[in-house]
């Protein structure tokens, strides 16, 4: 059996052969055949490469860890259309976080396109509880978001359909009420957001 120090040095040179072939991109969840393929943003496991990345410079203080990692956080910039100026430290806090729980760019540009949607503007805190809600169900990529959006409005239609009452000579109307599920999103976030602040 070998050291721990065997398995750290292991462990790094991995990271470095990753590196000379993904410095700004990201490798995909699984090998084949022993090779990793770029990765496309569809896997919940490609944002772990800017953690990666950062345990590395921690174990070893190598810089080019650190600069690799950060080259990683350009990669949500450019998704978010950050472009011009310096991220804040409480923006690269939340990036770095979102790449930690598993969140790629493009997991993190859709959850931009609904705080955009849903208030107008980038709001960190609001695309925050977002991505919280996606990986507490255990959603990290775009196509398991999607997926959940179209199960979940088929039986919130079949739901309401079940739920209509039978018409008899007391119930005669047609219900127009139509309840709007992604307002209620909105303002059930707009209340956590109101709650923590």
């Amino acid at each position: 059996m070998g050291t721990f120090q065997e398995a750290k040095q292991y462990c790094i040179g991995q990271v470095d052969r990753l590196l000379e072939q993904f410095p700004l991109s990201w490798p995909e969840e699984q090998s084949k055949n022993y090779v990793y393929p770029k990765g496309c943003g569809e896997s919940w496991t490609e944002g772990f490469w800017p953690g990666m990345l950062n345990l590395a410079y921690e174990m070893t203080g190598d810089e080019k860890y650190k600069k690799a990692a950060l080259a990683q956080v350009e990669l949500f910039r450019e998704e978010l259309q950050l472009k011009g100026r310096a991220l804040s430290g409480s923006e690269r806090r939340f990036l770095e976080s979102w790449a930690d729980w598993g969140f790629g760019p493009e997991a993190v540009a859709l959850a931009y396109d609904r705080t955009v949607e849903h208030t107008g503007k980038l709001s960190w805190a609001y695309m925050n509880k977002i991505l919280q809600s996606w990986a507490a169900e255990g959603f990290t990529t775009p196509e398991q978001v999607r997926d959940w959006d179209g199960k979940f409005k088929q039986q919130s239609k079949s739901q309401s359909a079940q739920c209509l009452p039978k018409k008899s000579k007391f119930n005669n109307y047609e219900d127009t009420n139509q309840t709007d599920y992604a307002k209620l999103e909105e303002q059930l976030l707009d209340m956590m957001l109101d709650h923590e602040g």
